[in-house]
């Protein structure tokens, strides 16, 4: 009855001043509400920094031949050929925390449309997996295929730099410029990036495919920086670069200018100037720097000692600086945080000292007639306990409201097949099939795959087999089955961030399998259900994931949406 009597008193205490404590409730909604929005904002303001600095490279790992040597004199790095395509690809396909990797091959040369040119910074061999890597835009036409890649097409991206002062107003896609008298068609032009962290112009850049720059324009690697100056510069008349005027002589006679333009012969190197990889974060570049190392070790047949015949670059200052500005962002809005909770403590004692200033003669009357210390103490006490119990009823009464009905939205997303962008990143849903020709293509002999059950170098080996795709001959135009080429390898397990394609990617160990049913995932996941099954006339085979899996088409296999006919 004492306890009763005293919640009673600490009730009516609150409704003969509502306003008072309305204001002690606020100061401490505020208080707490400060510290909460100021880490949200810390938080959310370090994932856009991380964000912003990743499309600058910073999880790009830069790989280069190694530095040749002769005589005690070491000509310094790239000097060697040690780098190949095929090391790239064995890269993407073997190295879990590689998101992608693109061979490069560079030079610098003028350029010529029209009656004007210009010798660009940047004149770089690749293939379409170089815009992923370098996150790249396409402003205004298409990226070249890997088609064009294998086929050493004569096409060209152009950064903005190049638009501008070439073309001047013009729309450059679909014309023709020429690179060391080599001509090029302009199939699309890139996004502006702008200068650097160290101040070159990224626009000024020309993108092409790798065996069309090699083999058609600089025919050997990199050797001058300039080649158009350096064939401009050349003299027979100056001899006082010479130490030695004897010549070697020429065994053979040298053909002439007319007989090399009649029987042009393309001298090819099946080595690459850089390979550049990303990794899947900054977390992962040590984890793909190993792992890069002990793959080429093996695959140049470097024995235990020595040297590595090629060198990884990391951004690491790009990181240190990743690094410290979100730590300062952090800890400055803590800091910003921790003021407006001291803030709002001490208008908060400020509020309960006028409430026992303006009740001293009743706490003297109380004491005056028996009563002790700590009741009066517990009677405070009480009351500030009842603002509390009512700010912990309806503050998060209208926290689970807002969650839940988020919840209802992502319910209903899923069941109407709606693309949510919080099951897009990081979530079990595989994202669903949005290429038409690829629904219309393969879609018509059987369930159309998403591309996130298979890595992209599956993809690319069932593609590159029509001859005998499951016992089958394929008919596809070539135009049709580059562009499918490069859907299904952007859009690869390997480089999704579902995480049933993550755990997809971790169970195949490197393997590249040509079948669904061959992924262990997949096939650890159904070992329960039995062969009479799946040999049921409604099923078919394991294959046949739409059977069973009724929202298969939206990338859901959930299952809670799994039905087994009869």
């Amino acid at each position: 009855m004492k306890g009763y009597r005293a919640v009673r008193r600490a009730i009516t205490a609150l409704r003969r001043s509502p306003m008072r404590a309305m204001l002690t409730a606020l100061g401490i909604i505020i208080g707490v509400g400060a510290v909460i929005a100021m880490m949200e904002i810390g938080a959310g303001s370090s994932s856009a920094i991380r964000k912003s600095i990743s499309t600058m490279g910073a999880n790009v790992l830069d790989l280069s031949p190694g530095a040749a040597s002769s005589g005690g004199v070491t000509f310094g790095s790239g000097s060697t050929t040690t780098l190949t395509p095929e090391d790239c690809e064995a890269i993407l396909r073997e190295c879990p925390a590689v998101r992608d990797a693109a061979p490069l091959v560079h030079t610098r040369t003028q350029v010529i449309y029209g009656n004007r040119n210009w010798v660009p910074t940047f004149i770089y061999g690749s293939t379409p997996a170089y815009s992923d890597v370098q996150n790249w835009t396409i402003a205004e036409g298409e990226a070249f295929t890997d088609r064009d890649v294998l086929n050493a097409n004569r096409v060209c991206l152009l950064g903005q730099t190049l638009v501008r002062e070439l073309f001047q107003g013009e729309t450059p896609v679909g014309k023709d410029i020429r690179i060391k008298n080599v001509s090029f068609r302009v199939a699309g032009t890139l996004g502006g990036k702008g200068a650097n962290m160290m101040g070159m112009d990224q626009d000024d850049i020309i993108l092409t495919p790798w065996t069309t720059l090699k083999y058609r324009v600089t025919g050997s690697a990199l050797a001058n920086p300039n080649q158009s100056a350096a064939a401009a510069s050349s003299s027979s008349v100056n001899t006082l670069n010479k130490l030695y005027p004897g010549q070697a002589p020429e065994l053979y006679p040298k053909p002439s200018e007319i007989q090399a333009a009649n029987t042009p012969l393309q001298v090819r190197f099946a080595n690459v100037d850089h390979i550049l990889v990303a990794a899947r974060g900054t977390d992962d570049i040590p984890s793909a720097i190993h792992q890069i190392t002990l793959l080429l070790r093996e695959r140049h047949h470097i024995r235990p000692g020595e040297e590595d015949d090629f060198r990884i670059r990391d951004m690491t200052e790009m990181t240190k600086a990743l690094s410290s500005t979100t730590t300062l962002m952090t800890d400055l809005l803590l800091c910003v945080a921790m003021i407006s909770l001291v803030v709002g403590g001490v208008g908060i004692m400020n509020i309960m000292l006028v409430s026992v200033t303006e009740r001293t003669r009743e706490i003297g009357l109380r004491m005056a007639v028996g009563a002790r210390a700590r009741d009066i103490l517990m009677n405070k006490r009480l009351k500030w306990i009842a603002v509390l119990g009512i700010l912990s009823v309806f503050t998060p009464g209208a926290l689970i409201g807002i969650f839940a009905d988020e919840d209802r939205h992502r319910e209903k997303a899923r069941h109407s097949g709606e693309d949510d962008p919080g099951r897009k990143h990081g979530s079990s849903q595989v994202q669903p099939v949005s290429h038409p020709a690829y629904k219309e293509t393969c879609g018509g002999c059987h369930f159309a795959y998403q591309p996130g059950l298979l890595p992209s170098a599956s993809w690319t080996k069932l593609l590159g087999s029509l001859d005998d795709h499951f016992g089958q001959t394929l008919d596809i135009d070539s135009e049709t089955l580059a562009t499918l080429t490069n859907y299904l390898r952007v859009n690869g397990a390997d480089k999704s961030s579902s995480k049933r394609a993550a755990k997809i990617m971790r169970s195949l160990g490197g393997k590249v399998p040509t079948r669904i049913t061959d992924v262990p995932y997949i096939r650890e996941h159904h070992h329960e259900i039995s062969s009479d099954v799946l040999s049921r006339k409604s099923i078919g085979s394991l294959s046949n994931c739409s059977a069973c899996h009724k929202t298969a088409e939206n990338g859901v296999y959930d299952d809670d949406f799994v039905d087994i006919p009869k």
